[in-house]
């Protein structure tokens, strides 16, 4: 899988559960995740985009299938 969106939803899951769930309105919701987007650590995200190269790579070796991504 190329997208490396999902990684950072599975952190800000792990990271917060607590202030996302207790989020009673649509409008504390998003507070409660622009905060916690704003906390995701900048070597986190760079890592993620330099893993791109692999994740590609990955997705030519299985031809198209699955892969560890």
């Amino acid at each position: 899988d190329l997208n490396i969106i999902e990684p950072l939803w599975g952190f800000l899951e792990k990271k917060s559960p607590c202030s996302v769930s207790s989020s009673r309105t649509l409008s504390e919701l998003e507070t409660a995740l622009q905060e916690e987007w704003l906390q995701i650590p900048m070597n986190f995200v760079q890592d993620l985009y330099l893993s791109i190269p692999r994740r590609m790579q990955a997705v030519i070796q299985a031809k198209g299938g699955p892969t560890p991504y």
